[in-house]
């Protein structure tokens, strides 16, 4: 009698013959071309199908698309039927990834529209297949997307790895820190500067975050009217606590931001008290994060709630004064309901051996990794690679010996940090070989747990 397979072995095998049928359907015959001033409009009526809660007037939406074809970003890119009729569309973005303080090239897919008329019919896979052609053809090693339907990326070597909560909480429930008079409002902000902070904030934590490109943030900015900068000192950072650089500010520079705007709930009836969506927030520094939360408890005369996202393991209920939320639904075994958990952006190594070459990995260790895996957008061929996975601070050490076999999106999960050697194997969906090597690979592997990763 043969052996039982493990979810791991049926995943490295193509998975079940049902998913291997849908791997094998390489759908209809369609030809992709970036779109032009010509068929625009055809993409835009798509779109409209396909977004309808986020349509306009179609004459403002192709105003607004043409500004990508004249930019050049994103690549607007149609699928086009024998006869020439547009059956989908999605857009091609270009970024750097960054971890651990190290950038790659990276693409991102968004807008994916079929047809209404053409559903069913495979052309979100070719749509896919595309895709993934056009990233390997630029050398990038990683795609990113977010996800319709996480199932449906999921089979196709996708595996989530941004995650975060939902705070919604009277400004009370912050503390009042005295930093908050650190912050001012700015009517017309550059979007340079809050890039310059975005970036530093994003090598200072280590996780996985995105670059963002120009037209990503005045879009950001016109989405966020209100706009709060965090001063610095003018005459040279001091580290709070006694503490040592990296703590401490540069003389004369922003350490952080808040984009935000007003919303108004039909169940507020006071017509000067609003609810503040908190956007985005970043910040360099320890007391620009003071700063910051405290601004949000400042505003307490006005605002009845702020809703505002924070990375799943950031402890910010050590500083809450009551984390529960308001007005909401007891979740079962617990006694007060807290923030809302939301999943966001998936990512795919697209050629796993270059990223496992260009990542940088944590610690005094050293291991030769064999690692085995298959795409399912290659009818399930194997990967088969070895890596030389070697911590920062292990010049000299000799390298040990593993081997590891998991699906793809597994093996893009545990690049990028989001999950950890050991619950995937309690999991079933991976194997290392020796099992003594486990605790290596995630001390190589650890990165800080990722936090936002932001839009593209």
């Amino acid at each position: 009698m043969p052996p039982r397979k493990t979810p791991a072995r049926r995943a490295l095998e193509g998975g079940s013959a049902l998913e291997r049928g849908r791997s094998a359907a390489k759908g209809p015959a369609l030809r992709f071309a970036p779109i032009d001033a010509m068929n625009l409009p055809a993409y835009v009526d798509i779109v409209r199908d396909a977004y309808p809660l986020f349509a306009s007037e179609k004459e403002a939406m192709v105003d607004h698309f043409r500004s990508a074809l004249i930019g050049g970003y994103p690549q607007l890119v149609g699928a086009f039927e024998p006869d020439g009729r547009m059956a989908g569309i999605y857009a091609h973005f270009t970024f750097a990834a960054t971890i651990l303080g190290r950038g790659l090239p990276a693409t991102g897919l968004g807008m994916v529209g079929t047809a209404l008329d053409r559903k069913k019919a495979k052309v979100a896979l070719s749509i896919v297949r595309d895709f993934v052609r056009r990233t390997r053809r630029s050398g990038a090693p990683l795609s990113f997307l977010y996800p319709f339907r996480h199932d449906f990326y999921a089979r196709m070597g996708w595996g989530p790895v941004g995650e975060s909560r939902q705070h919604t909480l009277p400004p009370v429930a912050f503390p009042l820190y005295p930093e908050r008079n650190m912050v001012r409002q700015v009517r017309d902000p550059g979007w340079e500067q809050l890039d310059r902070i975005h970036r530093q904030a994003i090598g200072r934590r280590g996780a996985l975050g995105l670059s963002r490109h120009p037209l990503r943030w005045k879009g950001q900015l016109k989405g966020s009217p209100l706009t709060f900068l965090v001063d610095g000192p003018s005459t040279g950072g001091t580290a709070p606590h006694g503490g040592t650089p990296p703590f401490e500010g540069t003389a004369g520079e922003s350490e952080g931001y808040l984009l935000a705007h007003f919303t108004k709930r039909a169940d507020l009836p006071d017509l000067f008290k609003y609810d503040l969506e908190v956007s985005e927030m970043e910040w360099t520094t320890p007391r620009a994060l003071r700063a910051l939360l405290g601004f949000l408890s400042s505003q307490r005369d006005q605002v009845v709630e702020i809703i505002l996202d924070w990375q799943v393991d950031g402890h910010l209920g050590a500083v809450l004064l009551d984390p529960a939320r308001r007005n909401a639904v007891a979740l079962r075994n617990h006694q007060s309901p807290g923030p809302q958990v939301g999943l966001g952006v998936m990512m795919r190594l697209e050629d796993p051996p270059t990223a496992f070459a260009l990542r940088p990995y944590a610690g005094r260790d050293a291991v030769r990794l064999d690692v085995t895996t298959r795409d399912p957008l290659r009818d399930g061929a194997a990967i088969r690679f070895r890596a030389d996975l070697r911590g920062a601070e292990a010049s000299g050490v000799r390298l040990a010996r593993a081997a590891l076999e998991t699906d793809l999106a597994t093996l893009s999960r545990l690049w990028a940090g989001s999950l950890r050697v050991s619950e995937a194997l309690e999991f079933g969906i991976a194997t290392v070989a020796p099992l003594v090597a486990v605790e290596t690979l995630e001390r190589l592997l650890a990165v800080p747990a990722p936090r936002i990763v932001e839009r593209f």
